[in-house]
């Protein structure tokens, strides 16, 4: 029998003598849908003007210094790709603190506005229609197991007895 349960911080799964502990969370990746005005093959735009494009998944990235905060930069397709070159090319910036919402910039750093992902609600940052869609996310799982601990309660139990019994006269 297989055992099934869902573990989370301060709930780990016990299963024949092995603890499985939740040890941290990230999100890797945000998948991005837009209509862009052009092919663009050196982003994998390969969609007509009038239909969605899907961008490769955009790896997210732990800020440092910023607690549970991530961030990832998507070119902008509009450019042309001699542009994306430069030392800082025109895109739009994406943080997210959690699953249940992104947070977009233009290429000048201005707030352009928060989406849910998978909503299915465009967004037009710096002229590009952006659907954001599917978060990946990522688990650290530690595996413990103890077989000594039963020995140490044990003996603990031993000493409290055998220091009753010292104060007996």
């Amino acid at each position: 029998a297989v055992a099934r349960e869902i573990i989370y911080v301060n709930k780990p799964l016990r299963y024949k003598g092995v603890t499985v502990y939740q040890t941290d969370w990230g999100i890797t990746g945000l998948k991005v849908r837009v209509r862009p005005v052009a092919e663009v093959p050196e982003l994998g735009v390969t969609a007509k003007p009038e239909e969605l494009a899907d961008l490769p998944t955009y790896k997210m990235v732990r800020l440092p210094g910023q607690g549970q905060s991530w961030g990832a930069f998507i070119p902008n397709p509009k450019q042309a790709p001699e542009d994306m070159m430069r030392v800082r090319p025109a895109g739009i910036t994406v943080l997210c603190t959690d699953f249940q919402q992104v947070i977009l910039y233009d290429s000048k750093g201005q707030f352009a506005g928060v989406r849910i992902p998978e909503s299915g609600r465009p967004i037009v940052v710096d002229g590009v229609e952006l659907t954001v869609g599917k978060m990946v996310g990522s688990t650290g799982l530690q595996l413990k197991s103890d077989p000594g601990v039963p020995l140490v309660y044990v003996g603990f139990a031993l000493c409290l007895v055998t220091s009753i019994m010292s104060l007996w006269p």
